[in-house]
């Protein structure tokens, strides 16, 4: 009995269900990418995050977050959750999937306001976020 094909088959079945997992993990991507929020969390984690590293304590930020405002909104997220602070982490996320984490190396008391402060223009609704730069932690 020739056993010899029998080797072939099985290294072939495993490339197809390799290229199956690969061709799901690209799709995955470019769907994640193409909503928009992937870049954007990383844009505004990364940019909230230098400038709170770069403030001094007793500093209020204020930054202009319509853009993810609306992303989040358009994503069916929690809008109270879109930027959080943990553990010196700068956390946004504007969709379901994960969230982008940035480290904060400036070693002060964040606060993030509650709530967002909206301001009514001549072209709609600007959304702002407050940022307080406490003491140094001990």
């Amino acid at each position: 009995m020739n056993k010899k094909g029998d080797h072939y088959a099985f290294e072939e079945i495993i490339f197809v269900v390799l290229n199956i997992i690969y061709f799901f993990m690209l799709i995955f991507f470019v769907i994640r990418a193409s909503s928009g929020a992937y870049i954007s969390e990383q844009f505004y984690a990364k940019q909230i995050g230098l400038l709170v590293d770069g403030a001094k304590p007793g500093t209020l930020l204020s930054v202009d977050v319509t853009k993810p405002y609306n992303t989040a909104e358009k994503n069916n997220m929690d809008k109270g959750n879109i930027f959080r602070i943990i553990n010196s982490k700068l956390i946004v996320q504007m969709s379901g999937s994960r969230a982008y984490q940035y480290q904060i190396f400036n070693d002060v008391d964040v606060k993030i306001a509650p709530a967002y402060r909206i301001v009514n223009e001549g072209n709609g609704n600007e959304v702002f976020l407050d940022i307080y730069i406490g003491e140094k932690n001990v």
